[in-house]
């Protein structure tokens, strides 16, 4: 310790109370207490026999507050038991003066012996007080005797031996007293001397600990800092990482205590205000995250976690606290956000369509169907107005057998299509129909001489979707809102998927009113329905399979993207970039993988919908154009391809074909095994006067037991191979539009025959 530090004594403090400890001036008082209530059992009897008694009952009474002082100092009472006996001697001396002797009393003596111990361990202001009773009691005694306040006594005078006696008393009381707070100030001095022997070394220690603490600080990639508990966060120290973090040097951090304001993102300062004040009473760790702008523009994410150091009464010293870069494992939640949320619209979306299209496979009343259509669109799209018309192109007559708006449904006339100019293209052309109004045209419609359902409103935004059957266009489905741009891309695609649904509900239920009324051609009716409902069952066993597959499958690379995001965190706080790009890095490949099903799932839901004009083909060119695509596939093997002779014609959708050609090639390549010679071939056998293509291979076969599984959506006998395992699903759905169907013959180690037909031009599917 330093002669400044030493100099720091507090004032009010007595000597001997800023160098001894509460509890050895506790046995100091202790033993000064015995020696007096001793020295007074000398005295009191020596009194008794003089006849002084009225002295000797006032030194007894005495006796009893010396009795509490020795209470007051075993409770750690020091200060108080210290000022009692004090006064309570100094008041005992006076009054044995006033019936003794006065000022001329041997007893007052004792005056400056009890100033002298309580100086030495009452407070500065105590000894201030006392020493003014001990004036105000000498004064007393001088000029109460001068006024005649009070006589003296002379005739109790005791003789020269009992002086002697009281005298000795009150000096073998003061030298005791002086005795033994010499010794405690001397084992005091000792200890103090040890303690700052120790404290000296303890502050090198803690000097060089400090020199190496900087030193580690500041070599890490984390940011390390010291701020002022005052809520404000007034930083008192930062590590120059942070030029690395935001751009800005330490001088300039530390420029202003407001600095660090402007650097923080206006919509995340309220909250790191509020955590800073906060964290000042907080029992723990502060943590949370927030953006930071850097000084070259952009903005990055920050860890920011501190404590608050206190000291032995708790008082808030100081907050110390680090901060990490967090922008790439934020980056890459918001990506693990957005992927959610699409697939959450895709769930969304095959959930509606799934109870859609069990309502029409339950139901045969048109008007329960609708109501359902209508309900499940009302989930899913924000509308105002809802409404399906239908088109009886030989009439040019519209009709609506929903109109929703309000709340409510209106009944709306059939009336000719020249009324509705929106919808034409729609109904005539089967086009797309997008209308987003400003509000000055919204003000013109309004003009309009005619308007379906509330007359009062008009529709700021509306979609026209065509309902066909086959090619033939039925009527169409429209949802319009009273908002300006309120629908989107995705509004769009839910309703296109809506209006198939719909159509096959309104023609569903005019084949079973046609069978009511017209039992003569119920048996063609029925033939339709099944058809229709063999179609609808279809889809919406294809909609169940897309919904357990976006729940089952596409979880997998969500699980590992959630379960690499805590390593992300963990690799950034060490340091370690190795363990954090290999993080990234599996959570890119899940990613990637993600995006395959995704892309494979939507290839597989427009097959049927985006077919391109079917032409006449050469088989032939089908087969050499799919084996182009995979050469590469086919090099590696290496297999050796044998193409038959007399392939035929066929007429459907060429690139539909070679995709159904290339996959199966592929799919013989991939699974040849260990195959010394692998051999694929392509050719066509007549069975029943209809040809059946195949692709034989020479490969590792199927068990019969999958032969029928090897065809549904995502399922892969052996999960390491490459794909998604839609392709089969993809040639399987490709067959049927073309109103044929494929099998396979195989058996184990025994190779596979992939066999397909293709359906007659009137034999596709609609």
């Amino acid at each position: 310790m330093d002669d400044s530090k030493r100099s720091k004594i507090p004032s009010e403090m007595g000597l001997l109370s800023t160098e001894i400890s509460r509890q050895a001036i506790g046995r100091v008082l202790f033993w000064i207490s015995i020696l007096v209530i001793s020295g007074l059992a000398i005295i009191i009897p020596l009194y008794f026999i003089r006849g002084l008694t009225v002295e000797a009952v006032i030194m007894s009474v005495t006796i009893f507050p010396l009795l509490l002082v020795i209470h007051f100092t075993r409770m750690g009472r020091t200060q108080l038991a210290a000022g009692l006996i004090a006064v309570v001697l100094t008041i005992m001396i006076t009054i044995l003066a006033t019936i003794g002797q006065g000022i001329h009393d041997i007893a007052i003596i004792a005056y400056p012996s009890i100033l002298i111990i309580a100086s030495l361990i009452l407070k500065r202001r105590a000894v201030f007080q006392l020493t003014a009773i001990t004036i105000l009691c000498l004064g007393w005694l001088v000029f109460g005797e001068i006024l005649g306040l009070f006589t003296p006594d002379y005739s109790h005078h005791g003789s020269i031996a009992d002086d002697f006696i009281a005298t000795a008393c009150i000096l073998l009381v003061t030298a005791g007293a002086v005795h033994i707070l010499s010794n405690t100030v001397n084992e005091s001095l000792r200890a103090s001397q040890k303690e700052l022997s120790e404290r000296v070394k303890t502050e090198n220690a803690l000097r060089e600990t400090e020199q190496l603490y900087r030193t580690l600080v500041e070599q890490t990639p984390v940011v390390t800092y010291r701020d002022i508990p005052d809520g404000n966060a007034s930083a008192l120290y930062i590590s120059p990482q942070i030029e690395d973090l935001t751009g800005y040097t330490p001088q300039e951090w530390l420029s202003s205590s407001d600095f660090w304001k402007s650097v923080v993102h206006p919509d995340d300062l309220p909250g790191v205000l509020a955590g800073s004040q906060q964290r000042i009473n907080a029992a723990g760790k502060s943590l949370w995250e927030y953006r930071m702008q850097h000084k070259q523009g952009g903005w990055v994410w920050v860890r920011d976690e501190s404590v608050v150091v206190k000291d032995e009464q708790g008082k808030a010293l100081y907050i110390h606290g680090t901060c990490i870069d967090i922008t790439e494992r934020k980056e890459a939640e918001m990506a693990l956000k957005h992927y959610a949320r699409e697939i959450q619209k895709h769930v969304d979306r095959l959930s509606m369509l799934n109870n859609i299209g069990k309502a029409v496979s339950s139901l045969q009343d048109l008007d329960s169907v609708l109501e359902v259509i209508l309900e499940q669109v009302q989930r899913n799209i924000p509308l105002d107005v809802f409404y399906i018309c239908l088109y009886d192109e030989s009439t040019e007559q519209v009709s609506f057998p929903l109109y929703y708006e309000n709340g409510q449904r209106w009944q709306e006339p059939t009336t000719k299509l020249t009324a509705y100019n929106r919808i034409a293209k729609t109904l005539r052309e089967g086009e797309l129909i997008q209308v987003f109004r400003t509000a000055a045209e919204v003000e013109q419609a309004r003009q309009a001489e005619y308007h379906l359902g509330d007359k009062t409103k008009i529709a700021a935004s509306a979609l026209f979707v065509p309902m066909l059957i086959g090619k033939r266009i039925i009527g169409a489905i429209s949802v319009q809102s009273y908002d300006i741009r309120a629908f989107s891309e995705e509004h769009l695609s839910l309703l296109m998927g809506v209006a198939p649904q719909a159509a096959i509900a309104i023609e569903n239920s005019r084949l079973y009113m046609a069978v009511v009324t017209d039992m003569t051609s119920i048996k063609k009716i029925e033939l339709e329905r099944e058809a229709l409902i063999r179609e609808l069952e279809s889809k919406n066993a294809e909609l169940e399979q897309f919904t357990y597959t976006v729940s089952h499958d596409l979880k997998s690379p969500l699980i590992t993207i959630r379960g690499y995001l805590p390593y992300l965190e963990k690799d950034a706080k060490s340091g370690n970039q190795e363990r954090l790009q290999q993080d990234l890095q599996r959570i890119e490949d899940a990613t990637q993988k993600m995006h395959m099903l995704l892309t494979d799932l939507l290839e597989l839901s427009r097959i049927g919908r985006l077919i391109n004009p079917p032409e006449i083909i050469p088989f032939e060119e089908i087969v050499r154009e799919a084996l182009s695509l995979v050469e590469g596939k086919l090099s590696a093997s290496p297999a050796r391809v044998q193409i038959g002779s007399g392939l035929p014609d066929v007429y459907g959708d060429r690139a539909r074909l070679v995709e159904v050609m290339q996959n199966l090639l592929d799919n013989a390549a991939s699974y040849m095994g260990s195959q010394p010679e692998p051999v694929i071939e392509v050719g066509v056998d007549e069975v029943n006067g209809e040809c059946v293509f195949y692709v034989k291979d020479n490969g590792i076969g199927i068990d019969p037991r999958y032969h029928e599984r090897i065809f549904g959506l995502f399922n892969k006998l052996n999960p390491d191979s490459e794909g998604t395992g839609v392709g089969l699903s993809l040639v399987k759905r490709i067959v049927e539009v073309h109103g044929g169907k494929i099998w396979v013959e195989s058996e184990l180690d025994k190779g596979a025959k992939f066999c397909f037909t293709l359906g007659k031009p009137n034999e596709r599917s609609a």
